[in-house]
């Protein structure tokens, strides 16, 4: 009855299970979790999708894979590492305003654009490549080419000036072939 409920319904909230969770969920309620995932409807975890650690991003056995969530007071690092962005969906953040202990530091920051705007100055229209940053790559032995090539475009990407990439004799083809 309960999975035909779900099925039928418009959206489902997910507040199951809370924040504590540290080891696999068991039954009765990970047949719940099972049935959320198959109903094909939107899905709104409330704190953290149940099933998922709310400190690792780790899933416990199983998990509710949300449409959005909506996590309160302070958001939980779990929504960030391992499989916790599969689970997660669009997160929306609560602070209830409770106020937090001044001496609690946050695990992680999440680079937003006001600390990005402070931590890099903007650029110059006219500015060239010897003004917006120096990377050098260093790796690639014979055969092994992929992760320095890959690091180079993405050092390119996020906006480094003049990229260089050091390696192996063996592994300049592979990188030339992408002479930026």
């Amino acid at each position: 009855a309960a999975p035909i409920a779900l099925a039928r319904s418009d959206v489902i909230v997910d507040a199951v299970l809370g924040i504590g969770l540290r080891e696999a969920v068991r039954a009765p309620l990970a047949a719940v979790i099972g049935a959320i995932n198959v109903a094909a409807r939107p899905v709104l975890a409330l704190d953290v999708p149940s099933g998922l650690c709310a400190d690792t991003g780790k899933v416990q056995g199983i998990a509710v894979r949300a449409a959005a969530t909506v996590t309160f007071i302070g958001v939980k690092s779990g929504c960030w590492l391992q499989a916790g962005p599969e689970h997660v969906g669009r997160l929306h953040f609560a602070a209830l305003d409770v106020g937090m202990e001044a001496s609690a530091a946050p695990v992680l920051r999440r680079i937003d654009d006001q600390l990005r705007s402070a931590s890099l100055p903007p650029r110059v229209r006219d500015a060239h490549k010897g003004q917006s940053g120096r990377v050098l790559i260093v790796g690639g032995k014979p055969g092994m080419s992929g992760a320095v090539r890959l690091a180079g475009e993405a050092a390119l990407r996020v906006g480094a000036g003049l990229v260089s990439v050091l390696t192996a004799p063996g592994s300049v083809a592979a990188v030339a072939a992408r002479p930026e």
